[in-house]
């Protein structure tokens, strides 16, 4: 695979175009430039880079939804119900995780946690936490919402929506410059019959 650069604009620019937990920039470029899925498959194929976590998830092995739950149960338990108009964010009776989810086993893992759903954490009462999953590989981020806070406040960020660009090998949030390797955690096994699934799909 041929890795290119971009300047700052024309990713801002791809990064608005991208559907949220679905798009890398790549995915979003191939749209634009109409490319189709077999072109995708065979450039997958003679990559070298590939892990079978990636070639699972891609071929549905281990979805978002399956790896935020088994999250939640590994971290809290299950006892979590969905809050408002995010489809991620959760909630029990005394706290609330919102989830970002990247499920490509890219070097950069990208999200973007939008004012509205910062605001909702900001006024919530409970024990607040955002949780950066890549369901690809197995791992996420489960950072308390006070200690990003706080990052916030020493970077002087000042954007309303934020935006989380993950150098996945430093554990490295580029944009808060901020080594967040301490939050990072790996699933330990999907339970139950998601477990069977992902075994079959190998």
């Amino acid at each position: 695979m041929t890795k290119i650069d971009v300047d700052d604009q024309v990713y801002e620019a791809l990064k608005k175009l991208a559907e949220p937990f679905v798009d890398s920039p790549n995915t979003v470029l191939r749209r634009l430039l109409g490319l189709d899925e077999t072109a995708t498959q065979t450039l997958a194929g003679s990559s070298q880079m590939e892990s079978a976590p990636r070639m699972r998830a891609q071929a549905g092995g281990v979805r978002s939804k399956q790896f935020v739950e088994e999250v939640l149960a590994q971290e809290f338990g299950r006892d979590f119900n969905r809050r408002g108009r995010f489809v991620y964010m959760l909630e029990s009776k005394n706290r609330q995780v919102y989830f970002q989810n990247f499920n490509a086993a890219y070097d950069n893992a990208w999200y973007r946690i939008v004012a509205a759903a910062r605001q909702e954490l900001e006024n919530s009462k409970k024990e607040t936490f955002i949780c950066l999953t890549v369901p690809a590989t197995g791992e996420y981020y489960l950072i308390p919402f006070e200690d990003i806070k706080s990052q916030i406040e020493r970077c002087q960020w000042e954007r309303p929506d934020l935006e989380v660009n993950v150098d996945r090998l430093r554990s490295y949030w580029r944009e808060l410059k901020w080594d967040i390797s301490s939050y990072k955690k790996t699933l330990n096994a999907l339970s139950g019959s998601q477990a069977s699934t992902a075994a079959d799909k190998q």
